[in-house]
């Protein structure tokens, strides 16, 4: 049984850590150079354990204390869970992670909604992106009252309307008022897979297409970071040039503008 757990620490007795994993029945410490854990924390989401499991946890803090975690929540069939238990589910924190506010909440907006991710500006806006299960389109929700309520946004797939298969989001901002996404999608124009790319810099209520990179392996999965002065970066794992013997490698995407 996969279950969510939580582990805390803090940096030099000043900055605070956190790590979200999901793991099997029982769970070890993790200890870092420099970095000391408390004991890594079960997260009781109020799920019935016989009948869901937990997947692909992602965890954003606002630096105020507001710690907000995602995952997906999946019937495996061994019982019979409530809709409202499946799909995107919501665990908060108001404590820095000390403590959590269970049971989990299902984004309403994401029953169907699989592999989220999610980012804040610090500044009070919150926002998850996730893909449709089977994979169509990627949608966002948005909160500005720390994850205690949410709404849904832009659908972030629309920027790329020749797309399919989107799936494997990826969200980031700069904390400036520019938010980016990247994602795994199969472009049927050119018969090939490829990273999307779109930008939002109203909180996620519209999208607007950047660009894409090509040649990506089918199951890559990317990954994004921004900050207010040097934009955006993304890393992705791509097919190895002709020639070379590895099957793949990783790729980085600089300098993405992140001006308005």
């Amino acid at each position: 049984m996969e279950k969510v757990y939580i582990g805390k620490g803090s940096l030099c007795s000043k900055l605070a850590a956190l790590a979200i994993m999901v793991a099997g029945a029982t769970a070890q410490p993790v200890q870092a150079q420099d970095i000391m854990w408390a004991p890594i924390q079960q997260i009781e989401p109020g799920l019935p354990t016989e009948s869901v499991i937990a997947l692909r946890p992602r965890i954003a803090s606002d630096a105020r204390g507001n710690v907000v975690a995602v995952y997906t929540a999946k019937d495996n069939a061994l019982g019979t869970p409530e809709a409202s238990q499946l799909g995107v589910q919501v665990l908060r924190s108001n404590s820095n992670g000390t403590s959590w506010l269970v049971p989990a909440e299902q984004l309403s907006i994401a029953a169907a909604g699989v592999r989220p991710d999610i980012a804040t500006d610090g500044l009070g806006n919150w926002l998850v992106v996730y893909a449709s299960d089977p994979a169509s389109a990627i949608s966002s929700a948005r909160s500005t009252d720390n994850g205690s309520t949410w709404a849904g946004a832009g659908t972030v797939s629309a920027a790329f309307a020749q797309f399919s298969n989107n799936q494997n989001i990826a969200l980031a901002t700069n904390h400036g008022g520019t938010w980016m996404a990247a994602w795994l999608a199969d472009d049927t124009a050119n018969a090939t897979s490829t990273i999307a790319l779109a930008r939002s810099i109203d909180n996620g209520s519209t999208w607007q297409p950047i660009g894409n990179l090509p040649a990506p392996e089918t199951n890559a999965a990317p990954s994004i970071a921004g900050d207010p002065t040097d934009g955006f970066v993304v890393a992705y794992e791509k097919e190895a040039a002709e020639g070379q013997t590895d099957d793949s490698e990783i790729a980085f995407a600089p300098g993405l503008a992140c001006s308005r």
